[in-house]
């Protein structure tokens, strides 16, 4: 491998943070840029550090209705990660021995079951993993996300998975379907952008389209899987490299009620500010509501900062808030991981979606929780 190309395209900015990064000491790190030979132990750690920290890398999603398309309730949904050009090249070398153009497709529908796993089989590199999970068709949770929010689930299912720590460009290329529309797919772009550092992955640059898979060879790779998934045995899956991604029910419902968080915090800071209707400041309620909701948007506010003296503050508040919920509500909250302002607005997002008209709280308390989240 040559780590020296491999540093440079990550395009960091401070080479000593590049080395803490890595594990290694500035000067080590100067050395490797400068062509030296370095020790095993460098060379390992390398390696490890280039498998998390990505420079460029695709996100290719499909789907298969589970029963008629009409009236179905449940699809598998693939994704297949790429971290190379040159990924797909023996599956189109495969499917299109005489050369490949963009117009041209094969689709794995109505071939053997054998021969679509063979094909994934004979074709699968280390540059590239391929996913299936079950969902539902549609979410009502985000009124502008009901046909995206499957995919979107999907594929933080498959990031979650792969569990990289940044990536520079990253593309997610959706199949095209007539329900997608320009707004809900630049609202989806927007709310993977905030979701996906609770992930603990940080994406410099994030792209959301859906394409023709006629015209990306990528999307038909991942045709080929989604098509075996509801068909294949579990021996055939394996020997395609194709892993499940387990549906599990309650991470699922934290994903939404996250995904919906992001998105009223996506419309009261660009949709709400761009109408010409007068704003009228309502009087000050005395309700966990409002101290939650104002947690939410400090930490919003505070999103790139590195106080954490108000960090620690601002948690205890929330803190303070959540204990006052029902047990049952306080733990898909606290599963959130809380230690960037980012978290803490997640946590807020998702305690907002509990009822809270029945929890009271006496004045002093909420003066107390108040003055917290007031003392930046």
């Amino acid at each position: 491998m040559d780590f020296v190309q491999a540093l440079q395209r990550l395009n960091y900015s401070d080479l000593k943070l590049q080395a803490q990064d890595i594990g290694i000491s500035l000067a080590t790190l100067k050395r490797i840029l400068a062509g030296k030979n370095i020790s095993k132990q460098t060379e390992k750690k390398l390696t490890a550090f280039l498998k998390t920290h990505i420079h460029h890398a695709k996100l290719y999603i499909d789907e298969t209705f589970l029963g008629n398309a009409g009236h179905t309730k449940r699809m598998n949904v693939s994704c297949v990660f790429a971290t190379s050009s040159h990924t797909f090249n023996n599956f189109k070398n495969t499917l299109y021995p005489f050369g490949w153009r963009p117009g041209d497709e094969v689709k794995a529908a109505g071939k053997n079951v054998k021969v679509v796993s063979q094909v994934l089989s004979g074709t699968a590199t280390d540059e590239l993993k391929a996913f299936y999970t079950t969902v539902e068709t549609q979410y009502h949770e985000v009124s502008e996300l009901t046909y995206l929010a499957p995919y979107l689930l999907a594929a933080l299912d498959a990031i979650s998975v792969l569990d990289f720590a940044s990536i520079d460009n990253f593309e997610i290329v959706l199949d095209m379907r007539l329900e997608f529309n320009a707004d809900s797919l630049v609202v989806a772009e927007q709310i993977m952008q905030a979701y996906l550092p609770l992930l603990g992955c940080r994406v410099k640059h994030l792209q959301l389209t859906a394409r023709n898979s006629r015209e990306v060879i990528g999307l038909q790779y991942a045709d080929f899987v989604v098509n075996l998934s509801s068909r294949a045995t579990s021996q055939q899956l394996t020997a395609a490299h194709i892993s499940y991604l387990p549906d599990k029910p309650n991470t699922r419902n934290q994903e939404l009620l996250i995904l919906s968080g992001l998105y009223q915090r996506l419309w009261q800071h660009t949709v709400a500010p761009e109408t010409n209707v007068p704003v009228v400041e309502p009087k000050m309620p005395t309700n966990i509501e409002y101290l939650l909701d104002s947690i939410r948007e400090a930490a919003y506010q505070e999103r790139n900062s590195t106080d954490r003296e108000y960090f620690g503050k601002l948690k205890q508040a929330l803190k303070l808030c959540v204990d006052k919920l029902p047990k049952s509500a306080q733990n898909p909250i606290n599963q959130v991981k809380g230690t960037e302002f980012i978290d803490l607005e997640a946590r807020a997002c998702v305690a907002l979606h509990n009822d809270l008209g029945m929890i009271k709280l006496k004045r002093t308390h909420f003066n107390s929780i108040k003055r917290l989240i007031e003392s930046k």
